[in-house]
């Protein structure tokens, strides 16, 4: 009996530990991270950065192509929430998707006639999403609850800044514009 029960606790902390593990993260950053030690790691590794409200990004060759990486931070506290890989062809897109596919398993795809896919994670703001759809290829790690209150506080500035409120709400959410310079919210797009 008691080794049925220490069996079953073994087996059920293997599970937790695993699921609760498992994030997309690009290289070693975790989600939470503060902007200064995000920024001061690059700064050692000699990167050119420029920086702006909420993002900081740099330019390096990533997969055999030059990328934008695309760091953003929340808005309370500066936490890193996501990270965004842009290059300015889709010539590398299916190679990506390979890659991935082979890391992470099948991913979803959007809809039949584009080029976007989605391997999810823990929650809908915990995922890595691939799009080569546009003359670009757009690579998205979300980081879980970081990035669901990115997004939250991101909507409440627009809404404030634009007259909305609980009695008007915006029509369209999923249009939002981050406030500084005009981009998407859910993904960082090249200047």
């Amino acid at each position: 009996m008691i080794r049925k029960g220490f069996f079953y606790l073994i087996l059920a902390l293997c599970f937790f530990a695993n699921s609760n593990a498992f994030a997309y993260q690009f290289r070693d950053y975790s989600w939470g991270t503060p902007r200064k030690t995000v920024e001061e790691n690059l700064l050692n590794e000699k990167r050119e950065l420029s920086q702006e409200q909420y993002a900081m990004h740099y330019n390096e060759n990533i997969f055999g192509s030059d990328c934008e990486v695309v760091f953003l931070f929340t808005l309370s506290g500066q936490l890193l929430c996501a990270v965004n890989l842009i290059w300015d062809n889709t010539d590398i897109g299916p190679k990506l998707k390979e890659d991935l596919t082979k890391k992470y398993g099948e991913p979803v795809k959007f809809n039949a006639y584009t080029e976007e896919y989605t391997w999810p994670g823990s929650s809908d703001y915990d995922k890595l999403t691939l799009d080569y759809n546009y003359g670009d290829t757009r690579l998205e790690y979300y980081g879980g609850d970081y990035f669901k209150e990115y997004q939250k506080n991101l909507t409440n500035l627009f809404s404030a800044k634009n007259g909305y409120g609980p009695k008007n709400p915006p029509r369209e959410p999923h249009i939002i514009m981050e406030l500084d310079g005009g981009r998407p919210y859910g993904g960082y797009r090249r200047r």
